[in-house]
């Protein structure tokens, strides 16, 4: 029996150790630069590209963009 007892408290053991690096380890990518976000086009917006469709701001049925235009769906 304590035989029994002292190879649950190993695999314990090596399963709160198991736990514990993979949390230091996780904790490398804070360290991380942020990222960058940017346009994927080769255009100035609202030059020569633009916004084709914005959120729809009317409750209702209806259509309406944020500038009470019809650019949305």
């Amino acid at each position: 029996m304590a035989k029994t007892t002292k190879m649950i408290a190993l695999i314990g053991g090596a399963a709160c150790l198991a736990l514990l690096s993979a949390a230091v380890a996780g904790n490398t990518r804070a360290l991380a630069a942020p990222p960058v976000l940017e346009v994927p086009v080769a255009c100035e917006l609202g030059r020569d590209c633009f916004i084709q469709f914005y959120v729809d701001r009317d409750a209702q049925s209806g259509v309406k963009d944020y500038r009470c235009a019809g650019l949305t769906y």
